[in-house]
């Protein structure tokens, strides 16, 4: 038996490995290329393709502002509201007011006497690290959020935010968003593919507040709706397009004040007629408490009416079940109001007590398309939980496919040619050892694209980049390879002996020029932004590619070589 015959049986583990591993990533990575015929390409075991990012496939790039402030704002109006409750509840005679003074941070102003303004003190200081109380003078005290407690809250807050934003996306269906954020108040949202930026824009914005709220019959409806008339009229106050529905309904409960129980306050019901041209708003006067809300629920879905108008049917969690079922059955025959974001969606009657499940009407005089597009956006906000605070679009950009596939295609032209450029370098200035090395390059980039798509990983400009750089890190081996055989051939070695070597004490700088790229790869990961973000997990991974080639692929190659002609290496 030859020396070829006894190498092949010693390496025929490996080298069965390795064909088999090229035909899997061959055959794995061939849907991406989309050059299978249809028949063919129907029934391939495989069906995974590279994903693409927003710069090679177009769609949409967002920009949000969080308002943390009014945030905090809410907060601390909401642990107020909190202890006069309490105080109330305790049979406290006298009662206090406040006002917030400032925005950021905001300061809460209470006015009060001496006794309950202790009391309020005493209250908060059970809180002592989230607020700095102080008095301005004997009925007057001011409290703010502590720094530490504000920068906290305002943390969570943007976590919370990107989470729901994540959940809501991925509800929508987009394939491999992107979304991080900047700075200590902005999120940016990346979703490739996506053309309908507006759907978008309107359902990662909604803040999706859900409430369930009894109506005060203490006034009747033509009182309330002269009210509204009136106030408008004494202030010059009228709803349009240029001012939002939340400010207007604000300044009418600030005008109104005095004239509704302290208890209610005024919300209305947006209707649109004729094709969504005019727009009319319809009031209720609600409780101020809430006994359910969205926190309760466990699921919405969109369903059908009588007249196959498109409803969103809910279900309540266990403990808000009991108590929807309680606030329902205790209220027959009086009107429930279902708000959302401050907003009335119905208001219907109740005939009967609600065990944990209803339905909300949506899109009330706008036609089916618009009634379903609206039923399917308020089901997912209401799935993937409520914003923790309001998001303000402070940018936006549209980037078209046009010039994603001009990416793709001068990305295409250049690569080839940057590397048939290295090929020729390398078969001209190393032989026969730089075809080897050709080869080895080649399946680097191979099993590159193979772990890409198995990942799920995106592919981006940047990315382009990093599978350029990975070319790089490979010649760069098989260089420091190579020059260390010619050293140990010209110190008159044997040519098994100078490979043999040359592989082993080239290998401790490959892994140390490797294990520097993989440290930078992986604070880019961590703390780098979408982009950055593609630009190292393609470099971590060819990290990988480039010392299994150059070292393992490359090595039986060679081997093999010099089984045929052990005397003579061609480098």
């Amino acid at each position: 038996m030859n020396k070829i015959s006894l190498w092949l049986r010693a390496t025929r583990t490996r080298i069965i490995g390795l064909i088999l591993l090229v035909l899997f990533s061959i055959a794995y990575v061939l849907p991406t290329f989309h050059i299978l015929p249809e028949p063919l390409a129907q029934k391939w075991p495989f069906k995974s393709v590279v994903n693409l990012g927003l710069d090679l496939q177009g769609g949409s790039y967002l920009v949000f502002y969080v308002d943390v402030n009014k945030a905090l704002h809410q907060s601390l109006q909401s642990q107020l509201e909190n202890i006069r409750k309490t105080l109330k509840e305790k049979g406290s005679p006298a009662d206090f007011d406040f006002h917030l003074e400032s925005e950021s941070p905001p300061t809460a102003v209470i006015l009060g006497s001496s006794e309950v303004l202790t009391q309020v003190e005493t209250s908060l200081k059970e809180n002592s690290t989230r607020y700095h109380i102080y008095f301005d003078s004997d009925r007057k005290l001011l409290v703010e959020h502590s720094p530490s407690y504000a920068n906290e809250l305002s943390r969570n807050l943007l976590d919370q935010s990107v989470r729901v934003v994540r959940n809501r996306i991925d509800e929508f269906g987009v394939s491999e968003p992107s979304i991080s954020t900047k700075g200590q108040n902005r999120i940016v949202v990346e979703l490739p593919g996506v053309k309908d930026i507006d759907q978008a824009k309107a359902l990662i914005g909604q803040t999706a507040k859900l409430e369930f709220r009894l109506v005060d019959e203490q006034m009747p409806q033509a009182s309330l709706e002269e009210l509204v008339t009136h106030l408008e009229q004494e202030h010059n106050l009228k709803m349009s397009e240029e001012i939002k529905l939340s400010e207007y309904t604000e300044k009418i409960n600030l005008f109104a004040k005095g004239k509704i129980p302290e208890t209610s306050e005024i919300l209305f019901e947006r209707v649109e007629t004729q094709g969504h041209r005019r727009l009319s708003l319809l009031p209720y006067l609600l409780h101020k408490e809430t006994q359910v809300s969205g926190a309760d629920l466990q699921d919405a879905q969109v369903t059908f009416g009588q007249y196959r108008e498109p409803e969103v049917a809910f279900s309540m969690k266990a403990e808000g079940g009991r108590r929807f079922e309680s606030l329902t059955g205790e209220n027959i025959g009086k009107r429930l109001a279902i708000v959302l974001d401050r907003a009335v969606k119905s208001a219907p009657v109740i005939n009967s007590k609600i065990a944990g499940k209803g339905v909300i009407s949506v899109g009330r005089g706008t036609g089916y398309d618009h009634a379903m597009t609206e039923a399917k956006n308020l089901s997912i906000v209401l799935r993937a939980g409520a914003l923790p605070a309001s998001l303000e679009l402070q940018e936006q950009r549209v980037i078209g496919p046009s010039l994603g596939q001009d990416s793709i295609h001068y990305g295409i032209i250049s690569g080839t040619l940057g590397c048939l450029l290295i090929f020729i370098f390398m078969i001209g200035y190393y032989r026969l050892s730089g075809f080897f090395a050709t080869i080895s390059l080649l399946l680097n980039l191979l099993f590159s694209f193979t772990i890409l798509i198995g990942i799920g990983a995106t592919l981006t400009l940047p990315g382009i980049a990093g599978l350029a750089l990975i070319i790089g890190m490979g010649v760069d081996s098989n260089v420091l390879i190579f020059e260390r055989i010619r050293d140990e051939i010209m110190e008159d070695a044997d040519p098994q002996v100078a490979t043999q070597y040359g592989f082993s004490r080239a290998f401790a700088a490959i892994l140390d020029a490797n294990v520097t790229h993989g440290i930078v790869g992986l604070v880019l990961y961590n703390f780098g932004t979408g982009p950055l973000k593609g630009f190292a997990v393609t470099l971590l991974i060819g990290i990988f590619t480039t010392l299994f080639c150059a070292v393992t692929v490359c090595r039986l190659m060679f081997d093999y070589y010099l089984q045929l002609k052990p005397k003579r290496i061609s480098i």
